[in-house]
């Protein structure tokens, strides 16, 4: 009967997902059953032994939390319950809640007996109830300030509608804003002099009045101030003081008396917000500020500009009907005047009404399409019927005009080619009202065949312009490598920006007796000076070996020659960073002498053939600055298979998205895995590696040169 039951025990067990654990205390033992594995994903048989071992299978932030509910259980004799997260074998982490109930002997608890279960799932689900209920809570909160924002802003627009007189709408609208988004309003306008004049003031502290009153009294506003007030009506653009910082109104002060005077406002945040006449030509400004810790919100800058737009439409309403009743005859002289600018623009214009018809339409476009002034008259389909008989592509031009009468953009613009080879640029504009209604498109047509050909006559240009430079600069780099007995050499050579511009990087190798010479350098500058500057470094190079094969004084006799050249041009300052390594062959044991020199320049890196990898030199003094450089030579044997390699910035300084750098480490990472390869196989891997190190385009150009003694043939 007891082993049925504990069958049946075990299968609900699992059949609920639980599993069974038991601590004895005294021993510091723990057993697990099957289901205690499978919630942490042990191998059977993989159970932790020890409560530290157990501990160890907990979230390391789970640790100190679970164990302090632990330890208060076993001393105050109290069943618990504790939630924590686990890390599996592959790095999963689960949650898991454990109950456990002290086995309690003579008033001692001998261990702990319990029962864990697998709650990732609810746990969850919580997690994504409560990201719901928050988004659900912004979204409302969001919805009940828009609609209170709307509320307002029609009581406000209708209560502003119902006065006529200028400043009896100003007024209100200084009431208006207080205490809803500021707690100060002043109101400025332009006078017949065209000085700025306060004509309103509201604010909710009413011992502030009299400190504003002081304050414009005291220093009156001009329309030469760089900030605030005068600067909004000189420039027609908002002021907006989101943090009235202490120093901000220390720079905005003219003096320290001014200074208090701001202080004593308290002032936190302010909005200057121009109002505009009919001809957007800015009349007066109105201020508002919020004080004593209180701040405007973005949504309150929004209501402002509208509140303060309303009254400027209003204003504008009433100063065009004035100006219509007094002066009917102006009117019809702006008319006259648009037409006969219309007709003297060097565009093709044509007004087409939402129906098809015409609204206007001047000379050049007729001229433009060579159409009969009958063929208007017509409407907008002749019009379009006659055009594809005159443009390359027919179907085309038809589907993108019906387009923009289905999809109404508020602008387009494209190129039409015409069957005679002109080329029309073409402008189109969505006519709308102010209440949104759609009005038309207004299309406007320019002759541009004279641009696009001599735009492809740039570009050709362009294009040989880079062939030249790419030409120039192979000439000055060895038109191919010597053969070095027992050394396989190689070199890479990859312009900026696939050589638009004649670079300063360059490579050479040469004999000098039984000695070779290589050289990888990097001149400042581009174009025709940078031509320039290698030549003269390539070929100083060469002539100082006439005299020495020592790396240090060829270097020496470079810089020599440097800053005497630029003493000879206007004292310009040219420089360059050098690497020149002098190899001596000819060891007994296939071994190569290497002694190298740096002038600027990064050291090289050795390669060695059992794949570690070490700079070899130092960097040593800028050539063609100094009068006296210090240059140190410094020597190294390259083994059969060890190689050394020269490279230039555009290697080094190849930059990532995230702004890293290749450096001497990315060359590391790359070359020695390859120890013992080819020559030729180091250059081409890392030149694809600098390059795919900026995205593909080279930002520098890259010069790299690597030498490699040949493993020796028994």
């Amino acid at each position: 009967m007891e082993d049925t039951t504990s069958t049946r025990l075990r299968l609900a067990l699992a059949a609920g997902g639980l599993g069974v654990w038991e601590w004895d205390r005294h021993d510091d033992r723990v057993d697990w059953d099957e289901g205690m594995e499978r919630i942490f994903g042990l191998e059977p048989g993989g159970a932790p032994t020890t409560f530290e071992s157990y501990l160890a299978l907990l979230h390391p932030d789970d640790i100190e939390e679970s164990s302090a509910i632990i330890a208060r259980a076993l001393e105050n004799h109290q069943p618990y319950t504790v939630e924590h997260r686990i890390q599996r074998s592959g790095g999963e982490v689960r949650w898991v809640q454990g109950r456990g109930q002290p086995i309690v002997v003579d008033d001692e608890v001998v261990g702990i007996v319990g029962v864990t279960s697998d709650i990732t799932e609810a746990r969850e689900a919580d997690v994504e109830r409560e990201r719901l209920l928050a988004e659900e809570a912004a979204a409302r909160a969001a919805a009940d300030a828009e609609r209170d924002r709307l509320e307002f802003l029609i009581a406000a627009k209708a209560t502003l509608s119902e006065h006529v007189d200028l400043q009896a709408q100003l007024e209100e609208l200084g009431r208006l804003s207080i205490p809803r988004f500021a707690d100060g309003s002043v109101v400025h306008l332009l006078d017949d002099s065209g000085a700025p004049r306060m004509i309103s003031l509201h604010h909710r502290d009413p011992d502030q009045i009299p400190v504003v009153e002081e304050l414009f009294e005291r220093y009156p506003i001009t329309l030469d101030d760089r900030l605030g007030v005068g600067a909004a009506l000189r420039t027609g653009r908002p002021g907006w003081m989101a943090h009235a910082t202490d120093e901000v109104l220390a720079s905005a002060a003219v003096s320290d008396e001014h200074l208090t005077l701001l202080r004593r406002l308290d002032i936190t945040s302010g909005l200057i917000v121009p109002l505009f006449d009919h001809d957007e030509v800015p009349f007066g400004a109105v201020t508002f500020v919020t004080t004593k810790g209180r701040r405007m919100r973005e949504s309150d800058l929004v209501l402002v500009e509208q509140l303060c737009s309303r009254v400027s439409t209003l204003l504008r309403n009433a100063a065009l009907l004035e100006a219509r009743e007094l002066d009917r005859r102006a009117h019809r002289y702006q008319a006259a005047l648009l037409s006969s600018v219309l007709e003297a623009s060097i565009d093709g214009v044509i007004a087409v009404g939402p129906d098809g018809e015409v609204l206007h339409h001047n000379r050049k476009f007729l001229q433009l399409w060579d159409f009969d002034e009958a063929l208007v008259d017509q409407g907008d389909d002749a019009l379009l019927e006659a055009a594809r008989t005159k443009v390359t592509d027919p179907d085309t031009f038809h589907a993108g005009v019906k387009a923009a009468y289905a999809e109404r953009p508020a602008h387009l613009r494209d190129e039409i080619e015409l069957s005679s080879g002109r080329i029309l640029d073409r402008h189109g504009t969505c006519l709308t009202g102010p209440d949104g209604e759609f009005l038309g498109f207004m299309w406007s047509f320019r002759d541009v065949t004279l641009e696009r050909t001599q735009a492809t006559a740039v570009a050709e240009a362009g294009k040989r312009s880079a062939m030249l430079a790419r030409t120039l600069q192979q000439s000055l780099l060895p038109p191919r490598l010597p053969r070095i007995p027992g050394i396989d050499l190689a070199a890479r050579y990859h312009p900026a920006f696939e050589g638009i511009d004649i670079g300063g990087d360059f490579y050479d190798v040469f004999a000098v007796g039984d000695d070779w010479i290589l050289v990888v350098g990097d001149v400042c500058g581009k174009g025709a000076e940078a031509a320039s500057l290698t030549a003269l470094a390539r070929y100083t190079i060469r002539a100082a070996t006439s005299h020495t094969s020592d790396p240090s004084a060829i270097l020496t006799e470079l810089n020599s020659v440097m800053v005497a050249d630029a003493d000879a041009v206007a004292g310009m300052t040219r420089f360059a960073t050098v690497c020149c390594i002098r190899l001596h062959p000819g060891a007994a044991d296939g071994s190569v002498l290497a002694d190298i020199a740096c002038g600027g320049h990064p050291p090289p890196l050795v390669v060695r053939a059992n794949r570690s990898t070490e700079e070899v030199g130092v960097p040593g003094t800028l050539l063609g600055v100094f009068p006296e450089v210090q240059l140190t030579t410094a020597t190294t044997i390259l083994g059969p298979g060890d190689a050394i390699i020269g490279v230039t910035d555009g290697v080094l300084e190849a930059r990532n998205a995230d702004d890293e750098q290749f450096e001497v480490e990315g060359m590391k990472r790359v070359l020695g895995p390859l120890g013992g390869r080819a020559a030729g196989r180091m250059c081409a891997e890392l030149q694809a590696a600098a390059l795919d190190q900026q995205g593909g385009v080279a930002h520098d150009d890259i010069a790299i040169l690597v030498a490699r003694v040949e493993p020796r043939r028994d």
